[in-house]
């Protein structure tokens, strides 16, 4: 099956080792009008082939960027990265949460026209260039969905019915609402078995994962080494338990880690800092993978779910099938 990467199409079969929800680059809206600050694009440039190169060093053969054009999707600086690294890159339509995305512009938009705006991401090119979108990102709010996400959620669910193009979601680790997710999706015709329930590894509650996998969506645990919403034991706890459930086929892994952020460079304040200090995109293969096999995992199950799960995810594979 052919989908959009930025370099062109590109078949599942070559995907291999992914990570689901990773960023080069992002920007909080207002970024570009700092003039106290200078983006070297040429430096970061650099920083993220390295990083890009390492980690196909490592093994990974597909880094998926669900960055959403609100908050600093580069489409060029994605295809430039991808062809100087030689990782395959997956860029992204869509609108983030209501608190730090869907500028203005969109407010008094109705869905339909959200939805041809994201539908000619994917088709015709992202923003005003030819490099296609292949996966739809939205967000909500801790605990709610405000008025414009529901109508950016019923916009993606739109543009992936036309499209075929799978969904992958922000939900806030204290305050997930997938299950609110997944009903405006289908609602307007989202398929749930090309739909990711994104940040589902911190929260720790078994029963609202079970409930996300019993709807026939895919469950993603992208936030390892972000210790600011949840320890790494919290994670590996809740993926061991779904693995020993018979839930490893409908799973996939990643850190939502960012090479850049568009903004003036700061410090963490220290006792924030060693909370992220594992949160970097070989963090899973380093730290993670090693974990999983000493409680047991095989070799077979890691490979189903960085493997196997997005290219099923991509394909559209419904629970139960292979």
């Amino acid at each position: 099956m052919q989908i959009n990467s930025v370099l062109g199409p590109i078949d599942t079969s070559q995907l291999g080792f992914t990570l689901v929800h990773e960023h080069l680059l992002i920007g909080w809206s207002g970024w570009q009008w700092d003039n106290t600050w200078k983006f070297d694009r040429a430096n970061e440039m650099a920083r993220a082939v390295d990083m890009l190169q390492e980690l196909r060093s490592l093994g990974v053969r597909t880094f998926v960027d669900p960055c959403p054009m609100d908050i600093g999707r580069d489409a060029e600086f994605m295809a430039e990265a991808s062809q100087k690294s030689g990782m395959t890159i997956i860029g992204s339509t869509g609108l983030y949460h209501h608190e730090m995305g869907i500028p203005s512009y969109f407010h008094a938009m109705p869905e339909e026209q959200i939805a041809e705006i994201f539908i000619n991401d994917i088709t015709v090119g992202m923003g005003h260039t030819t490099i296609k979108a292949g996966i739809i990102k939205t967000a909500t709010t801790a605990g709610q969905v405000t008025e414009q996400e529901q109508k950016t959620h019923a916009a993606a669910a739109r543009a992936q019915a036309a499209t075929g193009v799978p969904i992958i979601t922000h939900t806030d680790e204290n305050g997930p609402m997938g299950i609110e997710q997944l009903d405006i999706f289908e609602s307007r015709g989202g398929a749930k078995e090309r739909i990711a329930i994104g940040h589902s590894c911190g929260n720790g509650d078994i029963r609202y994962l079970l409930r996300v996998l019993d709807r026939g969506a895919w469950l993603a645990f992208d936030r390892f080494g972000f210790g600011l919403s949840a320890s790494d034991d919290v994670r590996v706890a809740a993926l061991l338990g779904l693995i020993g459930l018979g839930y490893a086929d409908r799973v996939m892994v990643s850190h939502d880690s960012v090479s850049t952020i568009l903004q003036r460079p700061g410090e963490w304040p220290p006792e924030m800092g060693a909370l992220i200090k594992d949160w970097k995109p070989t963090h899973i293969i380093k730290n993670i993978i090693p974990r999983l096999k000493a409680a047991g995992v095989s070799q077979q199950t890691i490979d189903t779910i960085t493997i196997d799960n997005p290219r099923r995810y991509f394909e559209g594979a419904a629970a139960g099938t292979r």
